[in-house]
């Protein structure tokens, strides 16, 4: 059985289908029995779903280097 640590490394790629073998169902077999995964796995479909949404493809460096300004920024 995969552990928490091997799940959060291959969430990405089960989220994907991006997985052969064996490997998604060990994946499955470890979520029904781990709500934390379970739970990690969903924020992670929720996130990869609503970023998109706010990422302007038409962003120079600059503005890329001024926004991460002002979140290192502190308050």
């Amino acid at each position: 059985m995969l552990s928490c640590k091997d799940v959060t490394h291959l969430a990405s790629d089960y989220i994907d289908n991006n997985m052969s073998g064996t490997l998604p169902w060990k994946m499955r077999l470890h979520l029904v029995a781990c709500r934390c995964c379970r739970r990690f796995v969903k924020h992670l479909r929720i996130t990869k779903k609503v970023v998109p949404q706010f990422v302007d493809n038409n962003l120079s460096e600059a503005d890329a280097e001024a926004i991460l300004k002002k979140i290192k920024a502190p308050d």
